[in-house]
């Protein structure tokens, strides 16, 4: 490994530390579930992604969201950590892999959206409220979304997406197949 490979590793695994620290000290309660991944760099990955046992990275990509905007890094991990909670991974079956993943998506957002802790907080933007509610679903989980989204235009669906989308996705096909 070379001395550059060695300091992009160091750079991504404090920025995911950091990241990892800020949220167990307004969520003590899910520790266990931000500690479980480890983190690793992985180019196949244009930013950020899971396997339910790691927590994949593009260097690149992490370097410039966190110089960013920390928060958004925040939420994203968070977000991850939501699709392992609730096995979004592995709960595909026999759904359209393109609509469950926007539903998986959607799920995670909805919880990150309603939850009020400073390290991840922000304004809801009028339009993800409006799809929120376009959905008409009391509890946002992706079994209930991805049941909706089958009577969506494709129109809809690319604007939620755009809206929605938080990380890659690529490791869970891979799952499936093994």
């Amino acid at each position: 490994m070379n001395a550059l490979h060695e300091e992009l590793i160091r750079l991504g695994n404090r920025i995911l530390s950091l990241s990892r620290s800020e949220l167990y000290l307004s969520m003590r309660f899910l520790d266990l579930a931000l500690s479980a991944l480890s983190f690793d760099l992985n180019l196949k990955t244009r930013t950020i992604a899971t396997d339910g046992v790691h927590l994949f990275y593009n260097p690149n990509y992490l370097a410039s969201a966190y110089q960013d905007d920390p928060i958004g890094v925040n939420r994203t991990y968070l977000h991850i950590v939501l699709h392992c909670i609730f096995r979004h991974m592995t709960g595909r079956g026999e759904r359209d892999a393109e609509d469950w993943n926007l539903a998986c998506d959607i799920a995670a957002e909805s919880i990150l959206d309603s939850m009020e802790y400073p390290c991840i907080h922000r304004l809801i933007p009028d339009r993800r409220q409006q799809y929120y509610d376009s959905l008409h679903l009391p509890v946002l989980n992706a079994e209930r979304v991805y049941d909706r989204l089958q009577s969506m235009s494709y129109l809809d669906k690319m604007g939620m997406k755009k809206e929605f989308l938080s990380d890659d996705h690529r490791f869970w096909q891979e799952l499936e197949l093994s």
